[in-house]
């Protein structure tokens, strides 16, 4: 059984040097009558996620130790709680988040060249695979350096997130799954997806996880936005795609998945038909 991640693949850096072409102007979400479904994952009626829980991370390579940044807490923890308030508001309380933070910031085994690999392009997905492995083995399991049983318990019935916080660049995240196949091409195939937004993951401790530099958080061009675009990174684990061309990035959705993640967080929503996939 071969596990594999279906990435969004992200350019923020072009589609922030859009902006100024591209407007949209915020609506509130008018939900339609109830119906009592479960929420699920994107088109995934089988996979519940009526408790989310993320485990949070601020991971530092090597070669950055001393460049890690003292209010990395802080950032995680105001955002976080930013994501929560935004979910509970979208999904009308029938699906929460909770979340906890590492307590230390992790300082990886490798330089960030080795994590980033000779490509940073389309989100920097090669470090979220790479750090997110390292990291499922080094804190979820006993035999692990950084292991901690009071960290972390396996919850029934909840659908655990890793969320690493970069002390580098990139912004990608996807969802994890099984597949009797045992090559990317057949995956893929079997999908009617490409190739480059599928690949082969090691990780045990998670169904999702996502990847959002530092600097989005943190540095004044991204700030007014960066939770919104932590929640858009966060959505992708639950399966839910891009609102915006892959070519130009042009938005196809003023929502949190296209021009709506560069807008506050309190004045974006998620867009019905998106939510009526996910079972709401």
């Amino acid at each position: 059984m071969l596990k594999y991640l279906i990435l969004a693949l992200c350019g923020l850096a072009g589609a922030i040097a859009s902006l100024s072409f591209w407007v949209a102007t915020p609506r509130l979400h008018e939900y339609a009558s109830l119906r009592f479904t479960t929420p699920h994952i994107f088109n995934n009626p089988d996979s519940g996620i009526q408790h989310i829980r993320i485990a949070a991370f601020y991971f530092v390579p090597k070669n950055k130790a001393a460049a890690g940044t003292a209010e990395w807490r802080t950032l995680l923890e105001k955002n976080l709680e930013q994501l929560q308030k935004f979910h509970t508001l979208q999904f009308q309380g029938r699906s929460v988040v909770t979340y906890v933070v590492y307590p230390e910031p992790v300082v990886g085994y490798a330089d960030q060249l080795v994590y980033d690999t000779e490509s940073t392009q389309h989100g920097n997905p090669k470090a979220l695979l790479n750090i997110g492995e390292e990291l499922d083995q080094r804190v979820f399991f006993p035999e692990g350096d950084l292991y901690r049983p009071d960290f972390w318990k396996k919850e029934e019935g909840s659908y655990p997130v890793m969320f690493i916080m970069y002390e580098g660049v990139g912004a990608s995240g996807g969802v994890i799954a099984e597949s009797d196949f045992e090559s990317v091409g057949d995956i893929a195939k079997e999908l009617g997806l490409p190739e480059s937004v599928i690949f082969k993951v090691n990780v045990k401790s998670a169904e999702g996880f996502f990847l959002l530099s530092r600097t989005f958080l943190s540095d004044l061009p991204y700030r007014a936005f960066g939770a919104s675009v932590l929640a858009h990174e966060f959505y992708h684990t639950l399966g839910i795609p891009d609102e915006y061309e892959e070519e130009d990035e042009k938005p196809t959705s003023a929502d949190i998945m296209g021009l709506g993640r560069f807008r506050p967080i309190e004045k974006t929503y998620i867009q019905r038909e998106t939510l009526r996939a996910l079972g709401l």
